[in-house]
């Protein structure tokens, strides 16, 4: 990769074959038994033939975990690691922790500095942070805004017509109904509205997410109904927008009344469409 300003730029031609990506969500801290989720998912990810993985936000909740995390993820995956901010880190503590990583890990990247990846005909774009002020890391969290939105937006339409297009953020888009990738206990569909319409309209067919954990393992072609895709895939969708929930070993209590230890996902990309799985990576 060639990195370009705030693009990096895949050399040697338009991608060919299906695109596999791993996807590891809210890591939360670098205990031994997270560490050991990470190491699974490694080992699942490198089964299926992933090309790179993303880390959607939440990287560590504490700010002196934050290098333990990059170093344990930088140890555990061999391939491009690309990483961005969510509501919990500070933008300061993020950077240096990154830096300091990036120093004995060069295939991490720092997808708040680098908002495009672009691999031939499939463009990764980043939107990383989180839009409700009142769940971020204090004053010192990353805060996006419409005006962010719109920005991005900009950069998604600049993509040559046919290329596709994968959003990554750590907050889901706005959805509707109780099998919505974005209800949170106690509060309904609690997405970002913005980011919604900019998939719907750029549009944007297959996005990554995360941060509302109980909803955690669920998919959807369909931000307007919430409509879940059934699992696992059989056939692939026109549009794809998942929850990837936490790769935490910490119990997290799901909607479905049920404990998660532990979850990751794969997303491939192929030929316009795309398929994933959610993987387990704890069983109590």
């Amino acid at each position: 990769l060639e990195v370009r300003g705030s693009t990096a730029v895949r050399t040697g031609g338009p991608w060919k074959g299906p695109l596999k990506i791993g996807v590891l969500g809210a890591i939360k801290e670098a205990s031994a038994e997270t560490k050991q989720n990470i190491q699974k998912a490694a080992a699942e990810f490198q089964k299926r033939g992933v090309h790179f993985v993303v880390a959607n936000g939440d990287v560590s909740e504490g700010e002196f975990d934050l290098e333990d995390a990059f170093m344990m993820l930088g140890d555990a995956v061999k391939v491009p690691v690309f990483t961005h901010i969510g509501n919990s880190e500070g933008k300061g503590s993020f950077t240096r922790a990154y830096l300091k990583a990036n120093k004995t890990h060069p295939h991490l990247f720092n997808m708040n500095w680098i908002r495009q990846v672009d691999l031939g005909g499939i463009h990764l774009f980043s939107l990383p942070g989180y839009y409700n002020l009142k769940f971020l890391h204090g004053k010192a969290g990353c805060h996006y805004t419409s005006k962010d939105v719109h920005v991005l937006r900009q950069f998604m339409e600049k993509v040559p017509p046919g290329d596709v297009k994968i959003l990554t953020a750590h907050g889901p888009p706005k959805s509707f109904g109780k099998q919505g990738i974005d209800v949170a206990f106690d509060a309904g569909n609690v997405g970002d509205p913005d980011m919604a319409d900019l998939l719907e309209t750029v549009p944007v067919p297959f996005g990554i997410f995360g941060h509302i954990l109980e909803a955690g393992g669920r998919a959807t072609s369909n931000l307007k109904t919430g409509a879940p895709v059934k699992l696992p895939m059989k056939k692939p969708a026109n549009r794809l927008y998942f929850n990837a929930g936490s790769a935490s070993a910490t119990p997290w209590g799901m909607l479905n009344g049920k404990q998660s230890y532990g979850m990751a996902a794969v997303l491939t990309v192929d030929g316009g469409k795309a398929k994933m799985e959610f993987l387990t990576l704890r069983k109590k």
